[in-house]
């Protein structure tokens, strides 16, 4: 990820982690836990799972006592760049499917819920993931490069048209809520996980 955009994540990651958010943090803790469902050390989607709360809690969670997210508040200064505030306030927290490299040698990945596509170039490297596989995650573009940030949930292949489905649904409401689909999906991985057991299409049910 281009540095500077990296640099103002970990900044902010860092100053509402610490203080007087630090009991912020616990409650924002626990409330996405309960939201997505529990997550184990040993599970080895672990870190993962970490990532993806650090990237709720920065760009979804509205902070105590302030009503915006930490995002939106460390914003408000006025010494950081509009570029940078234009790309931290664009992140997009989407249904993805990786359809591996173009003819160019670029990455791309197709966001189910929006119908779009986003291209990485050559240099980029792509987390654990493989051709085809589908993941809730990020994407945060910067000068014209987008970059697929850290946290990631990775799904069954089997779900695909159910997920494709449900998100075409959402897309169509006029009152959509993409958050609450999105955390439910996180959801449904984890019970797949702890029911691994059943197959995908008897858990990823939306109704």
């Amino acid at each position: 990820m281009e540095s500077n955009i990296k640099t103002h994540l970990e900044e902010i990651l860092r100053y509402y982690t610490e203080g007087n958010f630090y009991d912020c943090l616990l409650d924002a803790k626990s409330e996405y836990f309960i939201l997505t469902g529990q997550a184990n050390e040993d599970d080895d989607d672990y870190e993962l799972r970490m990532h993806l709360f650090n990237d709720w809690y920065i760009f979804n969670y509205l902070l105590k006592n302030k009503g915006v997210t930490a995002v939106a508040d460390y914003l408000r200064r006025d010494s950081i760049d509009q570029d940078i505030k234009t790309s931290l306030n664009s992140v997009n927290y989407s249904l993805y499917e990786y359809l591996g490299e173009n003819f160019n040698g670029k990455k791309v990945i197709k966001d189910i819920l929006h119908k779009k596509k986003y291209y990485f170039n050559s240099a980029f490297k792509m987390p654990a993931i493989y051709k085809m596989d589908l993941f809730t995650g990020r994407v945060i573009t910067y000068n014209n490069s987008s970059y697929l940030m850290a946290g990631l949930c990775i799904l069954p292949k089997e779900a695909k048209k159910k997920l494709t489905k449900e998100a075409n649904n959402v897309r169509k409401l006029s009152n959509r809520n993409e958050i609450n689909f999105l955390l439910k999906v996180e959801y449904l991985k984890t019970k797949w996980k702890r029911y691994g057991h059943l197959a995908a299409n008897k858990i990823f049910n939306f109704n």
